[in-house]
């Protein structure tokens, strides 16, 4: 693999993948801001085969896999010479789909020696909370000064296989944007909620309390103030585990509901 220099590798890649009229599968939806940005760490590399290619995403001690592909045969070809040139290496992938339509890239994958880790639902809210309810003053703007004391909670809170845990770079461009919400004591973190906010679109990326300081309402004191950053937009959407029962309950109680989209996300080790 090769490290990527320049954005415009990426968009020429696709467009040469398009170029075929042949098909079109892809799983590469980071945006162009966050790819310069990946870029300039020297954390992006792509290496390209017959009619498909793939991008590499450096992590800690693995590789998140993404793909550009005119099919399935050529997804497969790829993978099969990416199992014997890499053997020792880890790769994690985001398979989204609706279920019908991402079983059969499942298949792929599994034919090339990935496992299901993880199966996420996606949820949705279209109703937002009453706006003048009383919110609860603990909860604040984070600060530059928290973003590795963020990534550390993050990194013990999260299975990093599959939460894709921010850079310090990404933390920080969200506490700029009054993206990132904390509760602190004695100037230690609590707890935290990310989100983003696209126009009428806002996701809830994560949302954490310390174990030692649940059942405090913190929790829901960090939602509360979620829904009212994102008072302003229409759809709210998050990523649930489909064998996680209580945080189901917990947004089911908030007014979210599922939709018909899935993440599998997929391991090779």
């Amino acid at each position: 693999m090769d490290n990527i220099c320049d954005y415009s590798q990426i968009s020429n890649t696709i467009s040469t993948i398009r170029s075929y009229k042949e098909g079109f599968i892809i799983n590469f939806y980071i945006d162009e801001k966050l790819s310069r940005s990946l870029i300039s760490q020297g954390l992006l590399y792509i290496e390209i085969h017959e009619k498909c290619i793939f991008i590499f995403r450096k992590n800690d001690d693995f590789f998140h896999l993404y793909f550009i592909s005119t099919g399935l045969t050529q997804l497969n070809c790829g993978l099969s010479k990416l199992s014997g040139t890499y053997p020792d290496s880890i790769f994690v992938t985001d398979l989204i789909g609706n279920n019908d339509s991402v079983i059969k890239i499942c298949e792929v994958f599994e034919k090339n020696g990935f496992t299901i880790r993880r199966k996420l639902r996606r949820m949705v809210r279209t109703t937002g909370l009453d706006q003048e309810q009383t919110l609860d003053p603990i909860v604040d703007y984070a600060k530059p000064e928290y973003v590795k004391q963020l990534q550390e909670l993050l990194i013990e809170n999260f299975d990093k296989y599959s939460e894709q845990i921010p850079t310090e770079d990404e933390i920080l461009q969200k506490i700029e944007n009054k993206q990132v919400l904390i509760t602190t004591y004695q100037s230690k973190l609590t707890g935290c909620v990310i989100f983003d906010i696209n126009g009428i679109s806002s996701h809830l990326r994560y949302w954490v309390t310390l174990p030692a300081y649940r059942n405090q309402k913190i929790g829901s004191s960090l939602f509360r103030r979620a829904f009212h950053e994102c008072r302003n937009t229409k759809r709210q959407t998050l990523w649930v585990d489909d064998k996680n029962e209580n945080a189901i309950k917990i947004y089911s109680y908030y007014g979210f509901t599922f939709e018909s989209l899935t993440d599998f996300i997929m391991i090779k080790k």
